[in-house]
C-alpha cells in the first residue's frame, strides 16, 4: 500500500515538472530589416505622447512599421540615410505587459545609402511651455509634446520631444538652437511620416 502511496505521489510530481516545462521560450531569427530615410511618428506602447522614430520593413512583412531609435541595439541612426540591416530579433516567450514581444540585435549594417534631400544649418527656437499633440483622431487624455518654430514671426508647430536628434528638452526653458535641417524630396503617403528632420549642432541661448 504504501509503495503504491508513493509511485502515486512521484507521478503526480513527475506530471507537475513537465507542466512547469511548458513555460513558452524565446524565439530567436534572423531577418534584414530595411529602414526609411523618413522618420515616423507614433506612441510607446501604453502611453499616450509622441514618439518619432525608425520606418522599418522588418524581414518578409508586406508593410513598413514603427521602430524607436534605440530599439536595434548596436545600431545608431543617422538622418538622410535609408539602411539595409541584418538583424537578430527574438521574440520573448514571456514579454512584459507593457513592451515589444520583440527584441532586436544588429549583425551587420549591409548597406547605407544617401537619401535625395537637402542639408542647411537654421536656427530653431523651442518653447517653455509643452504642447498638446493632435494625433488627428479621438484621443484620451493629453499627449504632451514640445514647441518649436524657426522664426520668431512663426506659429508654433507641435512636434515629439525627441523631434531634435541630440537635444534634450526640459520643460519651463526657452531655447534658441543651431540645428542641421535635412529636407527629403520623398513624398509620404502616411502623415504620419517625416520628410524634416533637425540634427542639433549647438544650444544658442538656453532661459527660463
Amino acid at each position: 500500500m504504501k509503495t503504491k502511496l508513493f509511485l502515486s505521489l512521484f507521478a503526480i510530481l513527475a506530471l507537475t515538472g513537465c507542466l512547469d516545462d511548458d513555460t513558452p521560450e524565446d524565439k530567436t531569427e534572423t531577418m534584414n530589416v530595411a529602414i526609411s530615410a523618413m522618420t515616423y511618428i507614433d506612441s510607446p506602447v501604453m502611453v499616450n505622447y509622441p514618439m518619432e522614430g525608425m520606418w522599418a520593413k522588418v524581414g518578409n512583412d508586406a508593410d513598413y512599421q514603427f521602430l524607436t531609435f534605440n530599439e536595434i541595439e548596436g545600431f545608431t541612426f543617422e538622418p538622410g540615410y535609408t539602411y539595409e540591416l541584418q538583424v537578430e530579433r527574438t521574440t520573448l516567450g514571456n514579454p512584459p505587459a507593457d513592451a515589444s514581444i520583440y527584441t532586436y540585435r544588429l549583425i551587420e549594417e549591409l548597406s547605407k545609402q544617401p537619401a535625395e534631400c537637402t542639408r542647411e544649418t537654421v536656427s530653431l527656437y523651442v518653447s517653455a511651455e509643452i504642447g498638446n499633440y493632435d494625433w488627428g483622431i479621438a484621443q484620451i487624455g493629453d499627449a504632451h509634446c514640445m514647441k518649436i518654430r524657426e522664426s520668431e514671426n512663426e506659429d508654433w508647430t507641435n512636434v515629439p520631444f525627441n523631434k531634435i536628434i541630440g537635444f534634450t528638452y526640459e520643460q519651463g526653458n526657452a531655447y534658441e538652437l543651431s540645428v542641421e535641417k535635412i529636407k527629403l524630396s520623398a513624398q509620404p503617403t502616411d502623415s504620419r511620416c517625416q520628410t524634416t528632420q533637425y540634427v542639433l549642432k549647438e544650444i544658442i541661448s538656453q532661459s527660463k
